[in-house]
């Protein structure tokens, strides 16, 4: 009898253990998902909120090395300002979305990401 059942098995999986591993994997695939969804919002959240407070450095910066107050925004300290930052271009207004370009506000106290939205350092 023994001969006859190793003589039926030729190797390889059946249907049942074959549909219980993709259960398996339909299962582990429905938790991870969501899980995972969330993550590039929260890590673009985070990235705009340390720009900000790269940007609010830099303000106090240029304030303290050239005497003065960011009052207005002039053309004066943004270039001053943008001399600090690299890799970031702050003007007085915010560019489109995709660009590089921040917005900063004549008393330099409200930043603004690209494509808008005010940002929260």
């Amino acid at each position: 009898m023994m001969k006859m059942l190793r003589k039926r098995r030729k190797g390889g999986f059946t249907l049942i253990e074959l549909i219980v591993v993709i259960a398996i994997l339909g299962i582990l695939a429905a938790i991870a998902i969501p899980r995972f969804s969330g993550i590039t919002t929260n890590a673009e959240t985070r990235s705009d909120q340390a720009t900000a407070r790269t940007i609010m450095s830099a303000v106090t910066m240029v304030e303290a090395f050239y005497s003065t107050n960011f009052n207005t925004a002039t053309t004066g300290h943004l270039t001053k300002l943008n001399e600090y930052l690299d890799g970031i271009t702050v003007e007085a207004s915010a560019g489109a979305a995709g660009t590089k370009i921040w917005g900063i506000n004549a008393t330099g106290t409200s930043i603004t990401k690209p494509g808008g939205g005010v940002v929260t350092p």
